[in-house]
């Protein structure tokens, strides 16, 4: 196998890796406001009053079909104005009874609990490639009553998409290599914790400025999944039309590895390939594909046909190990680094 799933010295799970598997579980109890308050406790994630995060308007960034992203000002010392992103789920959870945790809360809830033991891991917490969790606070609803737990993010300057659409001049064949390069090193991170993330694309992929430089990150591990996830007994990691891999199709003879980090290899070629095609917004693939996904000439033939960037023969090579249909035959996260570390130093 070409990408191997790395693991302890003992050949164990790592530990967040048996905490997202037990999230998976379809037959997991339902989850509900107390397990997010020990989460938070046990993780050491500052409990933050919502009163710090309520002095002005929040702006709205981002929708999902849980969840919402806001903008908002932290309070503090009036001189150092800190802005923050507030992660904030679309339903109220209860606080003291279990009759009226449903299905939505729980789906929900334990996403945001995954993300939340991902990130404020104490191995990757810290890690430049990937955002940082501030904290989390409570906000008391009404009808029903409940309260609605939000994460509090570090804000970024951008994510891809936006960063090469708003500047498209600044789009060079070494902008996408540094980008790149943070991207192995962040999938490298959570792949050696036995996680798959699936959903890589554009606005996935967030840009922070750290240590004098813009630096990439992954983003969204509420959907994120483990290596060991089985399909069938607890389902397919989500993905996103326009960048699924080949095994995503059930009807793929390669379906078997849908959810093992080969997958995520794939959808790196494809964020290098939307790169250097010059606008990250359209997906490089039509929703159904998959035929042509299963013919390694003919999609590697058609997605060359609308590389603009020019200078990226190194960039390309990298893609023609990537993308490939069989999960086999592509480089791993290893050999990708090596690749990189050799065209721009060891120092990088």
């Amino acid at each position: 196998m070409a990408c191997l799933l790395h693991r302890s010295a003992e050949g164990h799970s790592s530990d967040i890796e048996l905490a997202v598997s037990q999230l998976q579980q379809k037959n997991n109890h339902l989850m509900g406001y107390r397990n997010l308050l020990s989460y938070a406790t046990s993780l050491g994630v500052s409990l933050f009053r919502r009163s710090a995060l309520g002095q002005q308007e929040w702006r709205l960034r981002a929708q999902g079909q849980y969840s919402a992203a806001y903008e908002a000002v932290m309070a503090g010392d009036p001189a150092v104005e800190q802005v923050v992103i507030i992660k904030r789920p679309k339903a109220s959870f209860s606080r003291d009874s279990t009759k009226v945790e449903n299905a939505l809360q729980h789906k929900a809830l334990s996403g945001i609990i995954q993300e939340l033991r991902i990130l404020a891991h104490q191995d990757l917490r810290a890690h430049p490639n990937l955002p940082r969790i501030l904290g989390i606070f409570f906000e008391d609803a009404l009808d029903p009553d409940g309260t609605i737990p939000c994460l509090v993010f570090e804000r970024a300057v951008s994510d891809l998409s936006s960063y090469f659409g708003n500047s498209p001049l600044s789009i060079t064949a070494n902008t996408v290599k540094t980008f790149c390069s943070d991207i192995v090193s962040g999938l490298s991170a959570i792949h050696g914790h036995g996680l798959v993330h699936g959903d890589l694309k554009p606005s996935n992929i967030l840009l922070f400025l750290r240590d004098g430089r813009l630096t990439a990150a992954l983003a969204d591990f509420s959907t994120c999944g483990t290596a060991d996830q089985s399909p069938r007994d607890v389902g397919i990691i989500p993905g996103t039309a326009g960048f699924w891999a080949p095994e995503y199709y059930r009807e793929s003879a390669y379906h078997a590895w849908v959810n093992l980090p080969p997958r995520d290899i794939y959808g790196f070629g494809l964020l290098i390939v939307v790169s250097i095609m010059g606008h990250c917004q359209t997906p490089p693939f039509p929703e159904n594909s998959m035929a042509l996904q299963h013919d390694d000439q003919e999609c590697l033939e058609l997605l060359r046909a609308r590389v603009l960037l020019p200078d990226a023969d190194f960039l390309w090579r990298i893609v023609e190990h990537c993308v490939l249909a069989d999960p086999e035959k592509r480089w791993s996260l290893a050999r990708i680094g090596s690749e990189f570390r050799d065209v721009q130093g060891p120092d990088r």
